[in-house]
């Protein structure tokens, strides 16, 4: 199965159920990587959800690009002691079964071959992933930050990230931008939002540098394209998630960042497509660490120039837009929020007179 007749639906060796609807579309479960070996069981800790919708080729279906479903959120297998590969198929959600409610809603149940479990699927979520293809409203829901064609080496005001360990919430960085090879190549800084300091609160100083917040930078140049990466950190714990390579061609490209504190997640989309890793990576989601805290993130530099303390160097690019929400954006919101800015840059200059 694909999503667009190249891109392969991934799933490691575990089971699928797919649902029809009345009206043909069909959902479907799976894991959303491409683990083959024994130990590929541990590909189960995430459950995606797709919508497929019959198109005008015979015995044809359009997927949607997946949403989070499920997440396993117990012990890091390894994290724990004594492990196994035998282990890991008790982990995580699996065998699905779906059911539709009286009210419409859609229900599944799903066992670990030790409880089995009942669950509804989000309203809103499925109500996105059946019309995913056809969304191209720009999401004001939680706009916090709006920059249209900010300059380089601009400051922006912007917000605390937030905690990590509150298990809720979480954000979403969205940029609009474009560039050409060899111009645009790794280490070039799109934003940088970190704050160095030589000690942590009350504590003294030993001379070491600590930085908080996070920066995009270009990051890797692979048969695929250029990447981009989001870098995180608190202070003391950091995490790196990368997109998938793209063409740095002149044209314009959307990319968003998404951070869910729920299960831990950090997935990105580029020009309204989730990354699961392509042909290079076994899955495209990042893991947030357990102990992952405050982020901040409030001062913003626009395509800084090098420091002591941040290195690097200056974006070659052009960044028509950033967007920042204050909650993570579904797949669908991403990919409708780029259909709409494709459309039309300025779309979020001016809110609706609903939101005056």
């Amino acid at each position: 199965m694909t999503y667009d007749g190249l891109r392969q639906i991934k799933n490691p060796r575990g089971s699928i159920t797919p649902h029809r609807f009345p009206n043909g579309q069909i959902a479907l479960t799976f894991y959303n990587n491409s683990h083959t070996a024994r130990e590929g069981y541990v590909g189960r800790r995430l459950y995606w959800l797709t919508v497929g919708t019959p198109v005008d080729a015979p015995h044809r279906m359009q997927w949607s690009e997946p949403e989070l479903l499920l997440w396993w959120d117990g012990e890091s297998l390894d994290d724990r002691p004594g492990w196994n590969a035998d282990w890991a198929i008790v982990d995580g959600p699996g065998y699905p079964d779906f059911c539709e409610l009286p009210d419409g809603t859609l229900g599944y149940v799903q066992s670990n071959k030790l409880t089995l479990r009942f669950h509804t699927v989000d309203p809103r979520t499925l109500y996105c992933l059946r019309a995913q293809h056809t969304m191209q409203d720009f999401i004001w829901e939680g706009l916090r930050l709006n920059a249209r064609a900010p300059r380089p080496q601009q400051v922006l005001r912007g917000f605390n990230l937030g905690d990590c360990r509150a298990r809720t919430g979480g954000f979403t960085i969205f940029l609009q931008l474009s560039g050409s090879t060899p111009q645009v190549a790794p280490v070039q800084v799109l934003i940088d939002a970190t704050e160095v300091t030589t000690a942590a609160l009350d504590e003294e100083d030993g001379g070491d540098f600590i930085t908080k917040g996070f920066q995009i930078r270009v990051k890797g140049v692979g048969a695929a394209g250029v990447q981009l990466q989001l870098l995180l950190s608190d202070g003391l714990v950091k995490a790196k998630h990368y997109t998938e390579g793209f063409q740095w061609d002149g044209r314009t490209h959307t990319v968003a960042f998404t951070v869910d504190c729920g299960p831990r997640m950090i997935t990105s989309v580029v020009d309204q497509r989730l990354c699961d890793g392509g042909a290079y990576s076994e899955e495209g989601h990042t893991v947030l660490p357990h102990t992952m805290a405050g982020i901040g993130g409030a001062t913003m530099r626009i395509c800084p120039e090098p420091t002591v303390a941040r290195q690097g160097r200056v974006f070659a690019g052009q960044i028509d837009n950033i967007l920042i929400y204050r909650r993570p954006l579904l797949t669908s919101e991403a990919i409708s929020t780029g259909r709409a800015l494709a459309a039309n840059p300025d779309v979020a200059v001016s809110p609706p007179a609903s939101r005056l």
